[in-house]
């Protein structure tokens, strides 16, 4: 008798609670699928203000040359490892911007062995422009 319990208990936990879970979970999305909750179409044209979407593409354009994994400046970083020791010793740490306009001024902080192998931290800044094309550094300390 013990065992044919235990046998449905476990046809009951491996079948029974699995499939009710399915439909209860079937049944809630088709309801939030309802044309309520999906957004119908408005019939109502969509305008958009020049100047914001002139500062949207001016930011996207700015964005696009930081990683968006670490923040690091895709052409500082470039320029930095061209000048170290050893590259593959490049470690990011911090970078920060200021939008000057006409250009960025980017201040980066990374990690990195120097000529007697020590791993030293040191900060760059940089000017770049806004595409990103130009890069230069100005300071190292």
């Amino acid at each position: 008798m013990g065992r044919r319990k235990s046998r449905l208990g476990c046809l009951f936990w491996f079948c029974v609670i699995p499939t009710a879970l399915f439909i209860f979970v079937l049944s809630v999305g088709s309801r939030l699928d309802t044309p309520a909750t999906r957004g119908s179409p408005s019939t109502q044209p969509v305008t958009v203000d020049p100047a914001v979407a002139k500062a949207a593409a001016r930011q996207e354009q700015i964005d696009d040359q930081f990683s968006p994994w670490n923040g690091s400046h895709y052409g500082v970083v470039r320029l930095v490892k061209a000048a170290m020791n050893d590259p593959g010793s490049f470690q990011h740490v911090e970078t920060r911007y200021w939008d000057q306009g006409d250009h960025l001024i980017v201040n980066m902080t990374f990690r990195g062995k120097n000529a007697f192998g020590a791993v030293v931290v040191s900060t760059v800044k940089a000017w770049a422009s806004i595409d990103g094309d130009t890069v230069e550094l100005l300071e190292t300390y």
